[in-house]
C-alpha cells in the first residue's frame, strides 16, 4: 500500500501518545504527527520546577517493570517487540530508582493517631481481607457488605486507600478494579520505583527518540474516515480550524470516544488536584512519629494523601505533595481558596509542625482518572483508527499507558500492511 507524505496522526501527546509514536518509527519510518491541544507535552505526566515534584503520575510497580515472557504479568505489560518496560528504558537511557521499603501510614483524624498499614494487622488484616472478597460479586459496594458490617475501622482505611488509588467514590467501583487497586498498594512483595529525575524525563526521551512532529496548541474536533485508505483529522490550531488526511490514527486523549464518534460506552473520569507545597525543613506532625516520605492516607474529605520529598534542590528543598480526590468539589475555587481549605487542616487537624514557605502550585486534573479497569489495551474504532491510553488496563498507571501505546502501534500498522 502507497502511503502519502502525511502518515499517521497521533491524537495526545502524553504518555500513551508519545509510546505509540515512538514503537511506529522504531518499525517502520512512516512520517508520525502528534496533535497536542496544551504548549506542553505529556498529558498526565508533569514534573514541577518551582517548586520540584510530580504533580502527575510518578510510580511504577516492579511486577510492572520486571514482566517475563510466560509469567503471569506478561498479558498485562508485556510490549509487543518481546521487550518488558525495563528493558525498554534502558535503551531510552532512563534510569529508575526503587523506594524506601517504609510503608505509607494511615490516620483516623478525629483520633490523630497514625499508623503504618503493616502494623495495621489487629484493624486492618490487609492481605487475609483482600484474600477473601470475591471480584465475582459486581460491586465493590456488594463484595465487602457481608465482610465489614461490624467493622468500621477496617472499612475506613479501605476507602482512604481507594480514594487515594482510584480518585473516585468508592461506590462507583467494581469489586475487580478495587481489589486490584488495594492489592497493589498493600502487597508486601511488590516494590515501587520512580524515574530518576522525575517522570517528564521519560517524556523527552520518548520524543526525541520518535522523531515526531509535535502540533502544540493544536485542539481536534473530529476524526473520521472518508475512504478505505484515508482519514481525516479536524483540528483548530493558531490559525484557524483545518483538515489534513491521514493513512491512520491513534488518538490518545481521553476524548477519544467523542473525536471518533464512537459508540461503545466511554468510562467517565474522576478529577483531583494536586498541591505541592515547599519546605525548608522536613515536614512533620507534632507529637506523632510519623516519616512523610513514606506517605500518610487521612479520612479527611479534602486531603486524602500525604507525600513528602527531600528534593536536595535549593533553599527549599523540601516538598510536600497533598492529593485531593474528587476533584469535582473544588476544581472551581481558586488557588487562593484551596490554599486556605488545605491550610486549616495541616495546621488545625494534622498539626504540621514548620509551615511551607509561599504558595503552593496546583495543578487540576478535570480529566483525571479513568474509572474502572479493562483486559482490553485498546480500541479499534473502525479501519486506521484506534483509541488508546491509560484506560486500557487493569488500573491507570503510567505503566497501563506505555503498554497500550505500543499495542496500539503495533495494531494501526498491521492493519495498514506495514
Amino acid at each position: 500500500m502507497k502511503f502519502d507524505q502525511k502518515g499517521i496522526a497521533i491524537i495526545g501527546s502524553g504518555l500513551a501518545g508519545l509510546t505509540a509514536a515512538y514503537f511506529i518509527r522504531q518499525r517502520n519510518d512512516l512520517p508520525v504527527t502528534i496533535f497536542e491541544a496544551c504548549e506542553r507535552i505529556g498529558g498526565r505526566v508533569l514534573t514541577s520546577t518551582a517548586p520540584s515534584g510530580e504533580h502527575g503520575a510518578r510510580y511504577f510497580l516492579g511486577s510492572e517493570l520486571n514482566a517475563r515472557p510466560g509469567s503471569a504479568y506478561w498479558r498485562d505489560y508485556g510490549l509487543p517487540d518481546g521487550r518488558n518496560i525495563k528493558k525498554l528504558f534502558h535503551d531510552l537511557g532512563v534510569h529508575v530508582a526503587k523506594m524506601a521499603e517504609g510503608w505509607p501510614y494511615c490516620c483516623i483524624l478525629n483520633s490523630l493517631k497514625p499508623k503504618r498499614l503493616d502494623k495495621l494487622k489487629g484493624n486492618f488484616p490487609a492481605a487475609r481481607v483482600i484474600d477473601e472478597l470475591s471480584p465475582a460479586q459486581g460491586k465493590f459496594t456488594d463484595c465487602i457488605k457481608h465482610h465489614f458490617h461490624r467493622n468500621e475501622r477496617s472499612l475506613k482505611i479501605m476507602k482512604m486507600i481507594l480514594a487515594g488509588e482510584t480518585c473516585g467514590p468508592w461506590t462507583h467501583l467494581s469489586a475487580q478494579y478495587a481489589l486490584d487497586c488495594l492489592k497493589s498498594a498493600v502487597d508486601a512483595k511488590e516494590k515501587w520505583f520512580t524515574v530518576k529525575g522525575g517522570s517528564g524525563t521519560l517524556l523527552k526521551q520518548l520524543s526525541a527518540s520518535s522523531a515526531s512532529r509535535i502540533k502544540r496548541g493544536s485542539t481536534c474536533i473530529k476524526v473520521r474516515r472518508k475512504r478505505h485508505d484515508t482519514v481525516e483529522v479536524t483540528y483548530r490550531g493558531k490559525t484557524g480550524v483545518k483538515k489534513t488526511n491521514f493513512q491512520g490514527v491513534i488518538i490518545s486523549s481521553p476524548d477519544g470516544h467523542d473525536l471518533a464518534r464512537h459508540s461503545s460506552e466511554p468510562r467517565h473520569f474522576h478529577s483531583y488536584i494536586s498541591m505541592l507545597f515547599k519546605f525548608a525543613s522536613k515536614p512533620g506532625l507534632i507529637g506523632q512519629k510519623v516519616d512523610l516520605r513514606d506517605g500518610l492516607y487521612t479520612d479527611h474529605p479534602l486531603m486524602n494523601y500525604l507525600e513528602a520529598e527531600d528534593t536536595r534542590k535549593g533553599k527549599h528543598r523540601w516538598t510536600l505533595r497533598i492529593l485531593i480526590p474528587y476533584g469535582d468539589r473544588f476544581c472551581r475555587l481558586s488557588d487562593e481558596e484551596i490554599e486556605g481549605k488545605c491550610m486549616k487542616v495541616l495546621v488545625n487537624r494534622l498539626q504540621i509542625k514548620v509551615k511551607p514557605f509561599g504558595s503552593p502550585s496546583i495543578k487540576r486534573w478535570v480529566k483525571g482518572l479513568p474509572c474502572g479497569g479493562t483486559p482490553r489495551k485498546y480500541e479499534k474504532v473502525s479501519e486506521g483508527i484506534y483509541l488508546c491510553g491509560d484506560r486500557y488496563g487493569r488500573w491507570p498507571s503510567m505503566a497501563a499507558a506505555i503498554v497500550s501505546g505500543a499495542r496500539a502501534a503495533e495494531a494501526i500498522l498491521d492493519d495498514l500492511g506495514q
